[in-house]
């Protein structure tokens, strides 16, 4: 009798308490970093901000936390992407965007057949080609700063739990542009494919933002993640 209770409450009962019982989480990341990043933030409910976001659920390193009652801003540069993000993540700021280190510029964004290596750099946009991707469409489209965004969007006098940056090539640029003396979040996970481990040294992003007051905590696939020391 024991056992089939057992069974009744792990096949029944368990996946409704998933994300509210311990051991029971549902992952949406491609490296199960919304679960490292769970364990790192340790707190019931936060903000986030969520760059380069591609899709509200699939490959989405913030999803996990807006399910849990989270709430943030999700920004991604192709034109009609938040389309979605609207109908999914209605509780979200979701805005179309494409940033880099200045504002106004006109820039190319390169979108992809396979949307994981959309980007605004053209080096990484030519590795991609050479890798047998296809270009869905070329779009010009006029910049804006990490800085110029959060403070359009009321982030000034708030405080940032997480922030997920994804923009294959210049996540780095994008950092810079970041004004550290108003928006400074708790925990940031970037992307670095050249990383590695037994030389954190050579990553310029991670030396960078250690010098805005941040340690390594993580490394989930390419992505990195580091923390407020």
């Amino acid at each position: 009798m024991k056992t089939l209770k057992e069974m009744i409450r792990l096949k029944i009962w368990a996946p409704y308490r998933i994300n509210k019982h311990a051991s029971y989480y549902s992952s949406h990341s491609q490296f199960g970093e919304d679960m490292v990043l769970r364990s790192i933030l340790n707190q019931n409910v936060g903000t986030y901000i969520d760059i380069g976001a591609h899709h509200p659920v699939y490959y989405s390193n913030t999803y996990h936390f807006y399910l849990k009652g989270w709430r943030g801003l999700n920004i991604d540069a192709i034109p009609g992407s938040m389309k979605i993000f609207n109908q999914i993540r209605s509780k979200d700021k979701n805005i179309e965007a494409c940033l880099s280190d200045k504002d106004n510029q006109d820039m190319v964004f390169y979108e992809f057949s396979q949307p994981a290596y959309n980007t605004i750099d053209q080096s990484m946009a030519e590795e991609a080609l050479k890798k047998g991707q296809d270009i869905k469409q070329k779009h010009t489209l006029k910049t804006k700063t990490l800085t110029t965004i959060l403070k359009e969007q009321g982030f000034a006098n708030k405080e940032i739990d997480f922030l997920n940056i994804d923009i294959e090539g210049v996540d780095e640029i994008i950092l810079k542009s970041n004004d550290w003396n108003i928006f400074k979040p708790k925990v940031i996970a970037f992307e670095d494919h050249n990383f590695d481990l037994h030389d954190l040294s050579k990553s310029s992003t991670l030396l960078y933002l250690e010098e805005q007051g941040y340690k390594f905590e993580a490394k989930c696939g390419p992505t990195i993640i580091v923390k407020l020391s």
